[in-house]
């Protein structure tokens, strides 16, 4: 039965995980949902394939560690042989802050934290958020990978040029227009993800020449936890310098400036960012509507603006307030995205000047000398 079939009927989870505790926990968490149903679980690396391959579930969650084997390594393994949307469902490692972001780039659609004990305060709010991401995520189709050209796309077998590295082959409903004269370098650039997106980042800001003057202002939605270890990833893949917002900070050209846990970041001047305790947007905090919105308020038209892969629709309304200003605006190609709803949004708002797979964006990014 395809992803598309299963619209209607209960999501089929395999969970996969060395901890009977965190076993039991998960069951809990996820089997009291009436649209899903836990159909399997599995403790040993060495079974995860054949239990996928006998179970064919919509979703597998799995944990970073199975024993002395890495579930980076066994999620790869099903992307390339049976690609099935998987969720990272882990604490972290303290030891190895960046591995998460490895999951990523194998194929985990999304990484979570482990849902807190059920006499937490929290317990429910996280419950009711992992069920909502395994149905939502259960139903995004997903393709083999085969090899590495670009990390983050859902490969195909198919070894001629991938469909997303052809702008021709962007619908005629969804192409747009590009600048019609080269713009002058912007004075800040701007960039939102939420699924998929530390890859599809990672491979932008490569683009981003070193000694560049523009300072980088990104959201990217992420788990509690998983902020710092993000950050250095993003040091150690693309060479900039990376810094975690958490007060008031002065922009400096060439630093990624990004968005830390439970707050918003606002630019708050030509010369600032700082964190901010609002309310959440679009049910995130940090929200990409926020940041885009302030970068158009005080930078206009001076702004690159990126709106990457994700759920939902946050950064379509702020991407459309930068358009408005006059600023760059570029929408990730659709058939690049892990998950389209953010670009897809932008495009229906008429925010997007110009819309493209990551490597293209990373080419534009050159000409920020």
């Amino acid at each position: 039965m395809s992803q598309q079939q299963i619209k209607g009927q209960r999501v089929r989870v395999l969970i996969v995980d060395d901890s009977a505790t965190a076993r039991v926990a998960l069951r809990g968490a996820l089997g009291c949902d009436p649209s899903i149903e836990i159909v399997g679980e599995v403790q040993r690396a060495e079974s995860v394939l054949a239990m996928v391959e006998r179970l064919r579930p919509d979703l597998v969650t799995m944990d970073l560690y199975l024993g002395a084997h890495s579930g980076v390594d066994v999620a790869r393994e099903i992307m390339q042989t049976l690609p099935t949307p998987i969720i990272m469902v882990t604490g972290g490692d303290p030891r190895h802050p960046t591995l998460v972001y490895d999951a990523l780039r194998a194929g985990v659609m999304e990484v979570a934290g482990k849902p807190p004990s059920p006499h937490h305060a929290d317990y429910e709010h996280s419950r009711q958020a992992l069920a909502r991401t395994v149905r939502t995520l259960a139903r995004v189709p997903v393709i083999a990978r085969r090899s590495a050209r670009y990390p983050g796309a859902r490969e195909s077998t198919d070894t001629s040029a991938p469909k997303w590295s052809r702008p021709s082959a962007l619908p005629s409903r969804h192409r747009v227009r590009s600048d019609a004269t080269r713009r002058p370098t912007p004075r800040l650039m701007v960039l939102g993800a939420s699924t998929g997106g530390p890859p599809v980042l990672c491979q932008i800001l490569r683009g981003v020449p070193r000694g560049t003057a523009v300072p980088i202002v990104l959201v990217q939605h992420l788990a509690t936890g998983f902020t710092d270890g993000f950050a250095r990833w993003m040091e150690a893949q693309t060479g900039l310098s990376a810094v975690v917002v958490r007060e008031r900070t002065r922009l400096e050209g060439g630093r990624i400036h990004i968005a830390g846990e439970e707050r918003h970041l606002q630019v708050t001047s030509q010369m600032y960012v700082e964190p901010d305790e609002g309310p959440a947007v679009n049910f995130h905090r940090p929200a990409i509507d926020v940041l885009f919105r302030s970068a158009a308020r005080h930078f206009a038209g001076d702004v690159l603006a990126v709106l990457c892969t994700g759920l939902g629709a946050d950064g379509a309304e702020g991407m459309r307030a930068l358009f408005d200003a006059g600023a760059r605006t570029i929408a990730q190609s659709l058939e690049s995205c892990a998950v389209a709803s953010m670009p897809r949004r932008a495009l229906q708002l008429g925010a997007v000047k110009r819309c493209l797979a990551p490597e293209e964006i990373a080419a534009e990014l050159r000409s920020l000398a």
